[in-house]
């Protein structure tokens, strides 16, 4: 992924987030499933993503869908289309 960080200036923040641009085709290409600590919510800039997790079926979000979860679940983020999507991560990190 492509990420752009926000706000990463600031330190000693609970929230980590970020734009990522999504354009690999396979869960493959994305490097598998990966977990870290705290929960995740991501938002759909445009575009659409599957969203890969070691738990539940592969998920189509489209422009303006929306999914929050827990990131110490495996998951990863796969392009749907021919052209990368966009999406805001914010990832909440655990004290």
């Amino acid at each position: 992924y492509d990420l752009e960080l926000l706000c990463g200036e600031l330190s000693a923040k609970k929230m980590v987030p970020s734009v990522n641009s999504v354009s690999v085709q396979t869960l493959e290409d994305a490097g598998g499933l990966k977990a870290h600590e705290g929960e995740e919510f991501l938002y759909v800039l445009s575009g659409s993503v599957v969203i890969h997790t070691e738990c539940y079926t592969p998920t189509l979000l489209e422009l303006g869908d929306s999914m929050y979860f827990d990131s110490n679940m495996a998951h990863a983020y796969v392009a749907a289309g021919d052209s990368p999507a966009r999406i805001l991560v914010v990832a909440a990190v655990e004290e």
